[in-house]
This record gives structure tokens, C-alpha cells and sequence, in this order.
């Protein structure tokens, strides 16, 4: 049996260089707009760009000469949620078609994982906006992601004795790379709360001058690809019913995504956003259920609007069977904005939780 307790002084001590870290790491942002990238082994650092653009994001929208969200003349919506927002949603479009007088920011990751998106939210929340919509746009399967591979063999009686500690390092380091890069974030966000740090010394606005490019156009994966990435997605256990569970970390997640932004003052709805067909049927009933049991365990007298927007968009507008294209991001940014809409009505959620929005009767309205 391991001995936990021998690893104590060598817990303390990493413990310390990630603070030393993230010292540094603020300030070399304060200093000179820099943000360190610790352990580089050749991977992307989604995770810690994920944080310094959301960051930049969120300065842009201070540094805005009107006020914006509660307590204003100027309401502000925020969206939460992975790439399958990203590729969807134009915050522009929200602005012209949501028939809401709401500026929109769009602070989506990159991910399959709801675990993710509570570190985004911590950063709205540290930055003292306060969002008077909050729209939760995910896909039923981020209620299982997928998990770091932990289980290594030093956990293993005999295997354990046998491996060498640079071995493991090796065949774990993207594991320690985010783990690291994820516990220095937390930590500055921890000396900010305590020495009181503006929230744009810590993540600069992005310079005026620094525009998005265009969205380009990009080809569909083949059918093979397609095959490929479904086998995947079975091996992940998105398609199995008994992996789908309100007590998961990923529904806990969820929940503290939930409350918090309540906390914040904003009404919040969740959003199941389009998928293809071939992914789609394969999906449980089991994962949209869950969505009830969790508003029925977590928030009973003030249930979570639910939107089911999984069907909407043709399959030949999908890059992959998560991912729409172009050419329907306009009329996806148009139906999140009904969502949102339909939201703030006035209507009572318990309404909305079974079938969703019925996008025929708001077409009419």
C-alpha cells in the first residue's frame, strides 16, 4: 500500500513553486503583457489560452465607456460553453436578430468538458461584470467529457515498484502540464482576491487594433473521418446510457456554473446546441433526462430552462458532427437569441423543460 504520507514534504514543495509561479506569472502580465507557459512539451496550451483570451474578452468589455449589465441602462448577456459555441454563435448577429437591447459577449473554450467552464465563470465573477442573461450552450455528452488518463501504474502494488519516476513524468505530462497550468490560474486568481489586483492588470485587453479575422469557409471531414470520430466518441462512453448521471463531476460542475452566474444577478437557461444526425441518434434518451433530474435534485423551485436546438441545422452544414460551419452560424446565433428572448419573457420555466423551445410557434410570433 502506498504510504501517502511520505510524499508530504515533496507536496509542500511543489506546492510552493507553483506559487512562486504564479507570482511571477502576474507579474510578468503586469509588467509587460506576458503570460509564462510552464512545462512546454510541444502540445497547444488550450487550457491557458482558453484563460488569457476569455481575460482579454472580459478587460475589452470593461474598458466599454457605457456600464454594462445589472444595475445599468445597458444589459449584457453572456455565453458559456465549448467550441461547438464557438463555431456556432456570432455575438453580432445575436445583437441584431435577439430583439433585446443586450450586448453580448462570447466566452466559450475549447473542450468536451462542463469541468472546464466553471474556471471561465470564476473569471467573469472575479471581474465584478455583472451579466443580466446567462445562456449555458453545451452538448448532451459534456455531462461525461472526457477524463484525463490517471490511472497509472504507480498507483499499481507491483508496477509501482518497478517504475521510474522520469518514466512516469514522460508518459504523464500532458496531465501535468494542464494540471500545472490549471493550478497556477487558480492560485493567481487566489493573490488577486487577496492583494486586491484589478481584473485588467492581471488579463490585459486585447489592443484596439487587434481585430478577429474573417471566419473561413472549411471543408467537411470525410465519411471515413466521420466513422473514425464516432468510434471514438463510443470508446469515450458518450453513447452509453449508464455513464449519464446528475451526481457526476461534470453535472456538479454544472450546478456551480448555474449558481453562480445567479449569484451574478442573471437569469440563466442552458442550451443543447445543434448536432449531426450520426451523432446525434446515437446520443440516450438517458442525457437529456439528465437535465431534469439535475433541476429536480439542484433547483426545484427554480428550474433551469432547458432549449433542445440538437436538430436544427441541416447535416450537409456540419465541418464534423459537432461543429457547424459558416453557413449556419447566422441562423443558430438567430435561434440562441429566440432562447434568450423567450427567456426574459416572463414565461415559467417548467413550461419550457420538457420539450424545449417550439422554434414553429416562435416563428409565428
Amino acid at each position: 500500500m502506498v504510504q501517502l504520507s511520505r510524499y508530504r514534504g515533496i507536496a509542500v514543495v511543489v506546492g510552493s513553486l507553483l506559487v512562486v509561479w504564479a507570482i511571477i506569472d502576474l507579474t510578468l502580465t503586469g509588467l509587460v503583457g506576458f503570460t509564462g507557459c510552464w512545462l512546454p512539451n510541444g502540445e497547444a496550451p488550450t487550457d491557458s489560452q482558453v484563460y488569457r483570451v476569455t481575460g482579454a474578452r472580459i478587460s475589452s468589455m470593461l474598458l466599454h465607456p457605457e456600464p454594462v449589465g445589472v444595475g445599468t441602462s445597458s444589459p449584457l448577456g453572456v455565453l458559456f460553453g465549448q467550441s461547438s459555441l464557438g463555431s456556432s454563435v456570432d455575438t453580432k448577429v445575436l445583437e441584431e436578430h435577439d430583439a433585446l437591447p443586450m450586448r453580448w459577449l462570447n466566452l466559450h473554450g475549447w473542450g468536451t468538458s462542463i469541468n472546464l467552464m466553471s474556471d471561465i465563470t470564476e473569471l467573469l465573477f472575479l471581474s465584478r461584470l455583472k451579466p443580466n442573461v446567462v445562456v449555458i450552450a453545451i452538448n448532451p455528452f459534456m455531462l461525461i467529457g472526457i477524463d484525463f488518463p490517471t490511472q497509472h501504474a504507480l498507483l499499481a502494488k507491483q508496477e509501482g515498484k518497478r517504475l521510474k519516476a522520469w518514466i512516469w513524468l514522460y508518459n504523464n505530462r500532458f496531465v501535468l502540464n494542464h494540471g500545472s497550468r490549471l493550478l497556477t490560474h487558480r492560485i493567481k486568481l487566489g493573490l488577486c482576491r487577496m492583494f486586491g489586483f484589478s481584473f485588467r492588470s492581471v488579463f490585459p485587453a486585447l489592443p484596439e487594433h487587434v481585430v478577429p479575422g474573417p471566419r473561413k469557409r472549411l471543408p467537411a471531414e470525410s465519411p471515413a473521418a466521420q466513422a473514425e470520430r464516432l468510434a471514438w466518441y463510443q470508446k469515450f462512453g458518450w453513447y452509453d446510457p449508464g455513464r449519464y448521471s446528475p451526481d457526476s463531476s461534470n453535472a456538479r460542475s454544472l450546478v456551480e456554473v448555474v449558481r453562480m452566474s445567479r449569484e451574478m444577478g442573471a437569469a440563466v437557461c442552458i442550451v443543447l446546441m445543434p448536432e449531426h444526425s450520426a451523432h446525434r441518434k446515437k446520443i440516450p434518451g438517458e442525457a437529456i433526462r439528465c437535465f431534469a433530474e439535475i433541476n429536480r435534485i439542484n433547483f426545484p423551485d427554480h428550474p433551469v430552462p432547458v432549449y433542445d436546438l440538437r436538430d436544427t441545422v441541416p447535416d450537409d452544414l456540419f465541418l464534423d458532427v459537432v461543429h457547424p460551419g459558416i453557413d449556419a452560424m447566422t441562423p443558430v446565433s438567430i435561434l440562441v437569441g429566440r432562447c434568450a428572448k423567450d427567456l426574459v419573457s416572463g414565461r415559467p420555466a417548467p413550461e419550457r423543460l420538457q420539450t424545449g423551445l417550439d422554434h414553429t410557434q416562435e416563428k409565428d410570433r
